[in-house]
């Protein structure tokens, strides 16, 4: 309320939560901060905190992302399954919203079977910023497909431009444009 400018980054791993909260959560998030969150969306990394959420081994490095992907996808859908104007407000007619402006998901994948809708209007932004961090090759096609903002840890000059280069790549292939991400070196 205090710093209207300051936006919101919330880190949340894709590999040990859900779509369907996430999607709830990152929606009630841009609610309370008007519009002001992101989503720093991780696969994680680390086999202690693959024991934090009760596993004695971590998942495969392609098959986090693999998850990620489909984590991804199932949480933009629920963003998009209410449409912006659904409201109706008719007391007159009785009318609150119009049910064709909410649409089922019905997602049955390899790693999530989600019904939809998320049960919540949209939000401000319609869905948080997404950040990501991936550097492997993975990593950078699941930001092509999602990100709007990039981590990256490249210092020198030739590597920063080489990892834009390749990013812009997987961009163009997702149908993108290179301005679609900003890098946060």
């Amino acid at each position: 309320r205090a710093a209207k400018g300051v936006g919101f980054a919330l880190t949340m791993s894709t590999t040990y939560h859900l779509p369907f909260y996430c999607a709830r959560l990152f929606n009630s998030l841009d609610h309370v901060t008007d519009g002001r969150i992101a989503w720093n969306a991780v696969t994680s990394a680390y086999k202690n905190e693959a024991a934090n959420y009760g596993f004695d081994e971590m998942m495969d490095h392609d098959e986090r992302y693999e998850r990620a992907q489909e984590f991804l996808t199932v949480a933009c859908a629920l963003w998009d399954g209410v449409e912006r104007d659904v409201l109706i407000l008719d007391r007159e007619n009785g009318i609150f919203a119009d049910p064709e402006k909410v649409h089922r998901l019905d997602f049955h994948g390899r790693w999530f079977n989600v019904r939809g809708p998320l049960p919540v209007l949209p939000s401000p932004q319609g869905r948080p910023v997404i950040i990501q961090a991936g550097l492997s090759e993975p990593g950078m096609t699941l930001a092509s497909n999602f990100a709007e903002l990039q981590f990256s840890t490249r210092r020198s000059l030739a590597s920063m431009k080489e990892h834009r280069a390749a990013l812009d790549a997987k961009l163009a292939a997702a149908g993108r444009k290179p301005r679609d991400i900003g890098i946060l070196w």
